[in-house]
């Protein structure tokens, strides 16, 4: 069996196409946006949870009821929102208990949390979960590509990016423990080694950084599995003060 089938056969089959799985929605990777929405969902998910706020919005006078502007213009200040946050979850969580999520002075609904008093799971429900088979992500600097990489799965909660999984066969003798956990930090620190040829420096609000590394470090977790085990690597930006260093100094390489 090899990794593709493992992914579409197997993952993909459990999270979005059987009747007792997870059921998550199958996205093409084409629907992901640069910035790492699937705008669809998150539309969708908006005017059916926050009708008055998104209609509010639209009959203001610097959207004139365009829909495709203001979903950017909420994308935009989302993204903005999770990069300055420790991670996705954190500002997923945090929109849901004292602070909910604003926009232009409306209140729009961005998740539902399960297991409520006075709803149960019946809200939480609502939510659009899918799946993304082999999203490239490409992060570009002054017109220029300076990094990309292509997970196996990715996933999302109403459009908005929750992190990735890297798939590995046994089959083929490979093993998440030590293939998948490598390509896991391999492709972090090539991503760090990128950042830090650009930032020269002058990234000192790390704004660059948490532009550039956000599929890494905002997401909940990275997982990467096998048939027989499951990792999940928590917080990778732990280890980014000593990999920049080591490379400016050129004390350390990739491998």
């Amino acid at each position: 069996m090899t990794e593709l089938e493992l992914q579409g056969e197997y993952v993909m089959d459990f999270f979005c196409r059987r009747s007792d799985g997870l059921g998550f929605r199958e996205v093409k990777n084409n629907a992901v946006t640069p910035d790492l929405f699937i705008p669809a969902d998150l539309k969708e998910f908006l005017k059916e949870n926050s009708r008055t706020g998104w209609n509010n919005l639209l009959r203001r006078n610097e959207y004139g009821g365009d829909e495709l502007k203001l979903l950017h213009d909420i994308m935009g200040d989302i993204r903005r929102k999770i990069e300055a946050s420790a991670n996705v979850a954190i500002f997923l969580n945090s929109t849901t208990k004292n602070k909910p999520y604003s926009f232009g002075g409306e209140t729009l609904k961005l998740l539902y949390v399960s297991g409520t008093e006075l709803h149960g799971d019946e809200d939480f429900k609502k939510n659009i979960f899918s799946a993304v088979e082999e999203m490239t992500y490409s992060f570009h600097h002054e017109g220029k590509r300076i990094f990309a990489f292509r997970p196996d799965l990715s996933f999302f909660v109403n459009g908005i990016f929750l992190g990735y999984a890297e798939l590995k066969s046994n089959f083929t003798n490979q093993t998440a423990r030590r293939n998948g956990r490598t390509k896991v930090i391999t492709d972090y620190l090539e991503a760090v080694w990128e950042y830090t040829k650009i930032a020269n420096g002058n990234d000192v609000q790390q704004s660059l950084r948490r532009s550039m590394l956000r599929p890494f470090e905002k997401s909940i977790h990275l997982v990467t599995t096998d048939i027989n085990n499951t990792y999940v690597l928590r917080n990778p930006g732990q280890f980014f003060d000593e990999a920049k260093k080591g490379f400016q100094e050129n004390l350390i390489t990739i491998s």
